[in-house]
């Protein structure tokens, strides 16, 4: 597991606070704990939100392009289909959270978790990451394709049919991982490390014979 660095809050969240009435008097939100609220049909444009708390928050189809997360944690949130496009995500924990079908493509994240969260046919494809830790989460059919990998740690992963094409994938580490048909470009796999099991099913896609 890579060590990152945790999301940094002050000691008290402000706290009953209306998101959307937030929203129309400035695209700047920091320090705030946002707990059992559904957020609907927001679409903005270089929203930054630092120093946050979502828990238990629906997101009710949202885009919010070019966004710019810090130190923020989503703890048992609703986010599928959440567009986060050409976003900065630093310093952040996705805990517990549905993610399916999100969209995180083209996006710099760094010392951030996704921890325990359900997130199939999400896409991260373009994205650049660094000091970035994927555990415990269902990622059945996601794009990770055309990435950046740097410190980069998953375990105990599902990926299976996830898609890595023109990403190389030296330094990682599948062997904890579900990896059934996922579809990894020979040209990709050098230095990366798979279970012995994992490594009989690549050779048998790449077309050797095993006897």
């Amino acid at each position: 597991m890579q060590k990152i660095e945790k999301p940094k809050f002050p000691k008290r969240l402000k706290s009953d606070i209306d998101f959307e009435s937030l929203l129309i008097e400035d695209s700047f939100i920091e320090g705030v704990l946002f707990e059992n609220i559904t957020i609907s049909s927001q679409m903005i444009n270089r929203l930054c939100l630092t120093k946050c708390h979502f828990k238990n928050v629906q997101f009710e189809p949202c885009q919010f392009d070019r966004i710019d997360l810090t130190d923020t944690v989503f703890e048992n949130c609703e986010l599928s289909h959440l567009k986060l496009m050409d976003g900065s995500i630093h310093r952040c924990e996705f805990k517990n959270c549905r993610l399916t079908g999100s969209d995180f493509s083209n996006c710099h994240i760094g010392n951030t978790a996704f921890l325990d969260n359900t997130m199939q046919y999400a896409n991260f494809s373009y994205s650049k990451f660094k000091f970035v830790h994927f555990m415990n989460n269902q990622m059945k059919n996601n794009s990770f394709n055309e990435c950046d990998y740097k410190k980069v740690s998953y375990e105990r992963c599902q990926l299976s049919e996830s898609e890595f094409i023109n990403t190389p994938l030296a330094t990682l580490d599948f062997s904890s991982c579900e990896i059934h048909q996922a579809i990894i470009p020979v040209e990709n796999l050098r230095g990366l490390t798979v279970s012995s099991e994992q490594a009989v099913a690549l050779a048998t896609l790449m077309g050797l014979k095993i006897v």
